[in-house]
């Protein structure tokens, strides 16, 4: 889907029709060789290597890289190697589905019924996932970019007015105003715009990501707009620096979604998508192919796991049930080297050197992660959590926590996964994401199952609960529990 979008701007070959035309050209060759020759060359030579070789140039034509990060193997493409075939006849299926539609990155919909933009792919996931079991729904963009601009430009101002010194009362007043000072508070490095960090913790397909992104944009057109005028050495040198790369639009945009984006969510495929949209947004910044640098490495920005459910601080003398502090405090630090490199890799990375440094964070992270979940089951333990397992709609059992249940939970420890942010500057400027829509019902029998063997029958009559209600709110401590939970 992403290659589609990229050749209707003729981004690939200058072809807007390239995979059909490749797909046919795969044909002459012989059956089924469509995905076995030509995508696995396009996958990982092509747009994963700054320098492919002689033969996959021949074959695929003029691609632009863009970074091995967006197409290393996935868990399955490794572990079967070589082995995996897919027929001609499916991606035949797929490219005609896909013709069927007008495809363009622009995000604001045109109204035409066979128009795909990428908030559309946004509206697709989240119309059809099973919104009632992960809570999923689709935000129409003018809801997220009200809600962003109200949140993200009250941080951005505050941010300011306390960097320097002023007390505008709109961030619109500011960039009325933008003399020299602002601009600098605003856009040099340690200023507002290189540190602010913005968390949407349930962020599904990157709707209020991608809101904030464009706020973000326009505060730094405004600053770009006005530093000719400035005279101003500092911010000369720094636009200097941003013009020097091949589209400044690419680059305000790649800066923003490394440095200020962050987002989680329970479901994986989710977080593929809010990438996808975000690479997007990115794609949609030039005009023509040589204006493309290679795509941000953002697989430690978006995660998928349980915003709900982890350890949202983490001390290092805790970390002594599973390592010594020092030791922890030590491989916290090499966690966060190694994401730095990953991250900012070179233009010149290749995709096997992607691979190998993303393995070697892995391999950092998987067992820190693994002991703060053992440590994180031990806090429930000894809280007396126990684990609830459904017999039918109306019961359930309980059997004390094992560690395979918090596991199974996917816990996201923010503490860890998002040290720089939560430890060390307190947490982040601001949450975006969705309000609960629905309105909470308290629920009677689920609160006085807890004060009595009575209530947690499958069969009991209104009038015998309300008889036991009524008792039950005779004690003071469960009156005034109940008062508050209501």
């Amino acid at each position: 889907m992403f290659i589609y979008f990229l050749q209707k701007k003729g981004f690939v070959d200058a072809n807007t029709s390239y995979l059909d035309d490749k797909l046919a050209e795969s044909r002459k060759r012989g059956p089924n060789r469509f995905f076995s020759e030509f995508l696995q060359a396009l996958f990982f030579e092509g747009f994963a290597k700054p320098n492919p070789s002689a033969k996959a140039q021949r074959l695929l034509g003029a691609v632009p890289y863009l970074n091995g990060g967006l197409f290393l193997k996935h868990a399955l493409e490794q572990k079967y190697a070589g082995r995996i075939r897919i027929p001609d006849k499916a991606f035949e299926n797929l490219l005609a589905l896909f013709g069927r539609y007008s495809w363009h990155l622009d995000d604001r919909p045109s109204g035409n019924d066979d128009e795909i933009n990428p908030d559309v792919l946004g509206y697709i996931f989240e119309k059809y996932i099973n919104q009632k079991q992960f809570g999923a729904y689709y935000t129409r963009p003018e809801i997220t970019d009200y809600l962003c601009e109200r949140t993200i430009k009250r941080v951005v101002l505050d941010r300011l007015n306390a960097q320097c010194g002023r007390r505008f009362e709109r961030l619109e007043d500011a960039l009325l105003e933008l003399n020299a000072d602002v601009c600098r508070a605003l856009v040099l490095p340690g200023g507002v715009l290189s540190s602010v960090a913005l968390l949407d913790p349930a962020c599904g397909s990157g709707a209020f990501l991608i809101a904030a992104l464009k706020i973000l944009v326009n505060v730094y057109a405004a600053v770009l707009g006005k530093i000719e005028f400035l005279c101003d050495a500092r911010l000369t040198a720094w636009k200097a620096e941003l013009e020097r790369h091949r589209s400044l639009a690419y680059e305000v945009k790649k800066r923003i979604v490394t440095d200020n984006l962050f987002g989680v969510d329970i479901m994986e495929e989710a977080t593929e998508i809010c990438k996808l949209r975000l690479f997007l947004t990115l794609v949609a910044s030039v005009e023509r192919a040589g204006q493309l640098e290679p795509l941000p490495n953002i697989d430690f920005n978006i995660f998928a796991g349980n915003s709900l459910i982890g350890l949202l601080h983490v001390r290092e003398e805790d970390c002594s049930i599973f390592t010594t502090p020092e030791h922890y405090r030590e491989a916290l630090k090499e966690k966060n080297r190694l994401i730095d490199e990953y991250r900012h890799a070179s233009s010149q990375t290749t995709a096997e050197d992607l691979q190998t440094l993303k393995t070697a964070v892995e391999a950092r992270i998987t067992p820190l992660r693994q002991g703060l979940t053992q440590l994180l089951y031990h806090q429930f333990s000894e809280l007396g959590i126990y684990h609830e397992e459904a017999l039918d709609t109306k019961k359930y059992k309980k059997h004390p926590l094992e560690l395979s249940d918090i596991e199974a939970l996917k816990p996201f420890h923010w503490g860890f996964e998002f040290d720089r942010v939560v430890q060390e500057r307190g947490g982040f400027d601001a949450i975006i994401t969705n309000p609960p829509w629905e309105i909470f019902k308290p629920n009677a029998k689920e609160f006085f199952e807890e004060f009595s063997d009575l209530v947690t029958r499958k069969k009991m009559s209104i009038k015998d609960f309300e008889k036991e209600q009524t008792k039950l709110l005779k004690d003071d401590d469960i009156r005034q529990a109940w008062l508050d939970y209501l």
